[in-house]
């Protein structure tokens, strides 16, 4: 029986891209041995990931997630029985958030920007599929090679979207 899990956690202090990728490339190798496939998005103070596979292996992930001390802030936003993968094309696929992907997260939120604490499980699952699909479209001929210009912009275009653009009305 198939089993998903989905969580959000915020990311250590002085974690950079790089420490990324390479969470991420060790996470590949992992999940591929044990049939786990998923998908993780990211910006400068969050993680949020969708895990499927077995009970067990989802289970063995999460808690291998929960010991790494690279995450602060465990929050599980569901787990339970899947008829079928959403993610499998990937062990690990990945998208760092960014100012384009607003409009996704707008749909499938109540916000400016994506807060996991107030999606329901079946959003969270929307909103995770939605940033796949648009993570293939965007994906390099080499998606394991990280691209130049994303590593150069991790801290500023992709990490912290303009305030200007996503700021609330007060009062």
């Amino acid at each position: 029986m198939l089993h998903h899990l989905i969580y959000a956690s915020q990311p250590a202090d002085g974690l950079e891209i790089t420490d990324i990728q390479a969470i991420a490339s060790s996470a590949r190798r992992r999940n591929a041995a044990l049939g786990v496939t998923g998908f993780l998005v990211f910006r400068h103070d969050l993680f949020m990931q969708v895990i499927e596979g077995g009970q067990a292996e989802v289970s063995e992930v999460f808690c291998r997630i929960a010991r790494d001390v690279r995450h602060r802030d465990l929050l599980l936003l569901s787990f339970g029985e899947i008829e079928v993968r959403s993610f499998g094309e990937s062990p690990m696929g990945m998208l760092a958030i960014s100012p384009r992907h607003r409009s996704i997260i707008v749909q499938h939120s109540s916000h400016d920007e994506l807060r996991p604490s107030d999606l329901s499980a079946s959003r969270a699952l929307a909103l995770l599929a939605a940033l796949a699909a648009t993570a293939r479209d965007e994906a390099p001929p080499d998606a394991d090679a990280p691209a130049p210009n994303r590593t150069a912009s991790w801290r500023s275009e992709i990490a912290r979207p303009p305030t200007t653009r996503f700021r609330r009305p007060t009062g």
